[in-house]
């Protein structure tokens, strides 16, 4: 029986063939593909090549703390929701000759059980510029992840004395450099470390709400230009 499912390309072998196929297909077309570091929340887009039977990942700008040796990267195969390709990185960093930073991943075999994943969020922890304001405490802090309904932020060490998790801060506005925007308010979700993570409030249509989606449409071409430029 397992020979003749192996025959038909539905064993391992065959699902490992199927893999190859779908990498080759992305590595020609050079999609660019939403990958999750795992266990890190990080999210970003880039493209990958097949090398010497390898996969080769083009490195963008801002993430390079969040990659590790021996951990994961994944990504849904583009039109086969609820599949994901899990990558094992084996070098976090590699400077090609043109000049461009990539990382490199183990070549997968397998595919996994896709993830349920929330907006897409950018990382932002490069821009010194943007951050999260609380007018009545006259303090502030940095954005170092965004999304559609949610901030990262940098709290360095004062989250206790400044977020309750569950419980709605306001008033509060997003701003950056002079450009600000009152939001409805900010829940505090998840701290873990120096960051904690929150839940934006905002209503639909408002200055706010066309505010943050503008900052993700910019983040997002940014990210394109960048890959447009980069090769691997």
């Amino acid at each position: 029986m397992t020979e003749f499912f192996k025959a038909l390309g539905l064993g391992p072998k065959g699902e490992e063939q199927e893999v190859a196929n779908v990498l080759r297909s992305l590595d020609r077309r050079k999609s660019p593909l939403l990958m999750e570091i795992e266990q890190s929340h990080v999210h970003f887009r880039s493209v990958l090549a097949i090398k010497k039977g390898v996969i080769v990942v083009a490195k963008p700008t801002g993430i390079g703390a969040n990659l590790k040796k021996d951990a994961f990267v994944r990504f849904s195969v583009p039109e086969s929701p609820g599949r994901d390709i899990r990558m094992q990185i084996l070098s976090p960093h590699f400077n090609l000759t043109s000049g461009n930073a990539v990382f490199i991943c183990k070549m997968p075999t397998v595919f996994v059980e896709g993830t349920k994943r929330n907006a897409t969020r950018f990382n932002t922890s490069r821009f010194n510029n943007l951050h999260v304001t609380f007018p009545e405490k006259n303090i502030q802090f940095r954005i170092i992840d965004l999304s559609v309904n949610g901030v990262k932020l940098f709290v360095q060490g004062k989250a206790e004395q400044t977020f309750a998790i569950g419980y709605t801060i306001t008033p509060v506005r997003i701003n950056i450099s002079k450009f600000s925007a009152d939001l409805d308010g900010l829940i505090p979700r998840v701290q873990k470390g120096a960051s904690i993570g929150c839940e934006i409030l905002v209503t639909s249509n408002s200055p706010a709400r066309k505010y943050i989606d503008h900052l993700i449409k910019a983040l997002q071409k940014q990210e394109e230009e960048t890959l447009k430029a980069s090769e691997v």
